[in-house]
């Protein structure tokens, strides 16, 4: 965790989709305000965070430079918000919003795995037929 980061976004660089907002996070991260920690790192250990790896791996952790924890959508927000991005997190907690992003985040983070073995296995054949 980097002190001088407002906030530690833990992250899941081996799932395809979270890679991707890894990589936009990062792009917007110019004034390096979030710090990312990739929970499958050979160096990264759960129990430093009083977390167990299980609990990393079903929903999205960030935790605040005072050591708060936060989770799921929340946890977007807070980085969202950190980036700068004060009036989308705010449309983000309308009702209809808000609602669509609770149930969507539920369904993602049930299949994400899944979702990820399927999506190796698939580049795979694809590399292959690709040769």
């Amino acid at each position: 965790m980097n002190d001088s980061s407002d906030i530690t976004l833990f992250i899941d660089e081996d799932c395809p989709l979270c890679s991707i907002e890894y990589a936009w996070l990062s792009r917007l991260n110019k004034d390096d305000k979030v710090s990312f920690v990739n929970i499958n790192a050979d160096e990264f250990d759960a129990t430093h965070y009083g977390i167990s790896q299980r609990e990393f791996e079903m929903s999205i952790k960030a935790r605040r430079q005072d050591g708060t924890w936060i989770s799921g959508v929340e946890a977007f927000r807070a980085v969202y918000e950190t980036l700068g991005f004060s009036r989308l997190v705010s449309c983000s907690r309308l009702f209809p919003i808000s609602l669509f992003l609770y149930v969507f985040y539920e369904i993602f983070r049930r299949i994400r795995i899944p979702f990820g073995q399927m999506f190796r296995f698939f580049s795979r054949i694809v590399a292959a037929f690709g040769r």
